[in-house]
């Protein structure tokens, strides 16, 4: 079964470890907004064939595109969702974010994010944030951040984005703030496994950086400027006698 889906493609990337080949598309989407447990905006992870990639190398990414899809069975009940066909010029504008992130006119943030954050904490995009609590009793909580990529990795395009864990009570404080939003984020370096650090989200403060204008910078568009209204056609000028 094929799917047309014309959604915001965040970002893309692509692998090839030995024998086996691949890649992924991030489409983000409007959230969920009846699910207690999720905050901000989807993001749908859809794999694609190695090959795909190259039909977005030159095109703009992140840009909105007709995504043909098809379910691929991955199990006895599961499908994965495989990406057929990537579909347009790839265009983006400023109506598009304004409506997909729900930022008003009239909303207008703090003042502009740092370039040279201080230490321990971060400004980031934060897309989403999600729990669930797993049947021995344990809870889990991340949140979701983009950003774009650093242009070094030639199997990469767009935005990345990047999962991390943060406290089950922080989920609470995002949920206060509103997601999708531009906050700072208190963070720490960790241990993790293989002699691999960690980043941890300790907390957020401070207000939403993310209003339209810098939505837009974000994103590199420029809002449509508001046309003149036309004049009046003059009347005739009445014929002589």
């Amino acid at each position: 079964m094929q799917q047309i889906t014309t959604a915001l493609v965040l970002g893309a990337n692509r692998y090839k470890v030995e024998r086996q080949t691949g890649g992924y598309l991030y489409l983000l989407e409007p959230g969920d907004h009846e699910n207690p447990d999720a905050l901000g905006l989807g993001i749908r992870k859809v794999k694609m064939p190695y090959e795909m990639y190259d039909q977005l190398r030159d095109k703009r990414v992140p840009a909105v595109f007709d995504v043909l899809t098809e379910a691929e069975r991955a199990g006895q009940e599961a499908d994965n969702e495989i990406a057929v066909s990537v579909r347009g010029d790839g265009k983006l504008t400023a109506e598009t974010l304004n409506e997909l992130f729900g930022i008003s006119a009239s909303a207008k943030a703090p003042g502009k994010v740092p370039d040279q954050p201080l230490q321990g904490a971060a400004y980031a995009l934060v897309i989403a944030a999600s729990r669930f609590e797993a049947e021995d009793g344990r809870r889990y909580s991340n949140i979701v951040i983009s950003q774009k990529t650093s242009g070094r990795n030639p199997n990469q395009l767009g935005f990345e984005i990047i999962r991390i864990p943060i406290a089950w009570d922080l989920f609470a404080a995002f949920q206060a703030k509103g997601l999708p939003g531009e906050y700072k984020l208190l963070t720490s370096l960790r241990s993790g496994s293989g002699f691999k650090a960690r980043l941890k989200v300790d907390g957020v403060e401070g207000e939403n950086y993310l209003d339209q204008t810098r939505l837009h910078q974000l994103f590199g568009v420029q809002p449509q400027q508001p046309q003149a209204p036309r004049p009046a056609n003059p009347e005739a000028p009445a014929k002589p006698a």
